[in-house]
């Protein structure tokens, strides 16, 4: 784990977020396909 902000993050909650944004972000490019 390492510290961000002042709080301890252990890795596999960074990859948990990373897939939840990037699954935002596919969901976002699906809705509004004129987006670059």
């Amino acid at each position: 784990s390492f510290e961000l902000d002042g709080k301890m993050i252990d890795i596999p909650v960074v990859i948990r977020a990373q897939r939840l944004i990037a699954r935002a972000e596919r969901i976002a490019a699906r809705e509004n396909p004129a987006r670059p």
